[in-house]
């Protein structure tokens, strides 16, 4: 695959490249239900979870750019000597690998091979009896036949020794982290905390379109308020049905769907001790969030006056959230915490930032292969069973995540 990968047809499509590396990938897994149209449109081209394979058919495009380039990769001679053959059979998403017999196999001037015509050679001794000449000829074969019986048997042995380690799975940063979650039975719980939103009530909709003759508008729509104009608190009702920090949850959803692990999504009041007492849970945001308050505020970084993380130790000042003259986020703090609990087996893990920014840029932390490599790179030996806190500085620019790092660290 890494070949194919580096070939002329490949090297100049990245988007051929990953979807044929997350193909093979999850074929050899045995991943099926990875591989399929909208699973690989959100995993290897970023779609979001809802859109829709019909109007946007990125996935069966590129696939089939794949089967024109492999068959471009194979037609050069150069590569008639390959053992094994990877295709994208038409209709599926499942790899399919060939491997060519020996004798399949064109030895080429390349290969340092030379091929000569080499005419039948007269027999040693032409007087030899009719039962020499049967000795002769049985012999040999017998003896050709005892050293294929053992070259099967020794290859069997052999694959009997070395197939668990090819085909052992070593789990990587990202899987050890949330090996609590993936090995149990439960529904994972993912809460959001109730962000603060309010609306206008129906009575002051109605005034206002009326006096504005605009009786056919809808509920959605913005009213225009001269500079200066009050309204009355009644006309203000509270929203209660939004969820907080969704694109922060969206990244939970893929990871979790993508290792095929079944969840519900919970928001507001719906929710009790109970629930992350028989489940592993997630808990995102903090400020609008009272159950990572109430979680977190014993242990050692802790959400603070709703603008900073402090450091309960002593050891740090803390970290403010920093915001520029004009009120944009310069500088976001995050804390991911994780907690076992060795009674239960149950897990919960809290991400939550100062601000929507830092929320965000935790959840895609934690999902993120790469990042979690670099996490275990610096990691303590023995992290994988231990309760654990992570400080995170996000840098903004424009509003948007520029890079984010690990400030701080506890285990225990």
């Amino acid at each position: 695959m890494e070949e194919i990968l580096l070939s002329a047809p490949f090297c100049t499509s990245k988007q051929c490249q990953e979807m044929l590396r997350y193909v093979v990938e999850k074929t050899l897994k045995h991943e099926r239900e990875s591989l399929r149209e909208r699973v690989i449109g959100i995993e290897v081209f970023g779609k979001h979870n809802d859109y829709d394979t019909s109007e946007d058919p990125v996935v069966r495009v590129r696939a089939a750019d794949i089967r024109k380039r492999l068959a471009q990769y194979y037609q050069n001679p150069a590569h008639a000597n390959t053992r094994v053959r990877i295709e994208i059979p038409s209709g599926s998403y499942v790899a399919a690998f060939e491997v060519l017999a020996q004798d399949h196999i064109t030895p080429s001037i390349e290969s340092g091979v030379a091929l000569a015509a080499i005419g039948p050679l007269p027999p040693a001794h032409s007087e030899a009896s009719a039962v020499e000449r049967e000795r002769k000829i049985t012999v040999p074969r017998f003896r050709y036949r005892a050293i294929w019986i053992a070259a099967f048997l020794i290859v069997i042995v052999s694959s009997a020794i070395v197939a668990p380690r090819v085909f052992y799975h070593r789990p990587n940063t990202l899987e050890q982290f949330w090996s609590p979650v993936f090995g149990n039975s439960k529904p994972v719980l993912i809460y959001g905390g109730a962000n603060a939103v309010y609306r206008l009530s129906a009575g002051f909709l109605d005034r206002y379109r009326k006096a504005h003759h605009l009786e056919n508008q809808g509920p959605e729509f913005f009213p225009n308020f001269a500079p200066g104009e009050k309204i009355d608190t009644s006309d203000l009702a509270p929203v209660t049905n939004t969820t907080a920090d969704p694109r922060a949850c969206a990244h939970f959803v893929s990871l979790l769907t993508r290792y095929q692990r079944p969840f519900e999504v919970r928001y507001g009041t719906d929710i009790s001790t109970g629930d992350m007492i028989n489940s592993p849970a997630i808990l995102i945001g903090a400020f609008n969030n009272s159950w990572t308050l109430n979680i977190t505020h014993q242990l050692r970084f802790v959400f603070k006056d709703g603008d900073r993380i402090e450091d309960t130790s002593g050891k740090t000042k803390g970290w403010p959230i920093i915001k520029l003259p004009n009120g944009e986020i310069q500088d976001d703090y995050a804390v991911i915490t994780r907690l076992l609990d060795p009674r239960t087996g149950q897990v919960l893990i809290s991400v939550a930032g100062i601000g929507d920014l830092g929320t965000e840029a935790a959840a895609e932390f934690l999902t993120s292969p790469q990042e979690m490599e670099e996490f275990g790179q610096s990691a303590i030996p023995g992290w994988q069973k231990m309760n654990m806190q992570i400080v995170l500085h996000i840098k903004a620019l424009n509003q948007a995540l520029d890079k984010k790092d690990i400030v701080a660290t506890q285990y225990w």
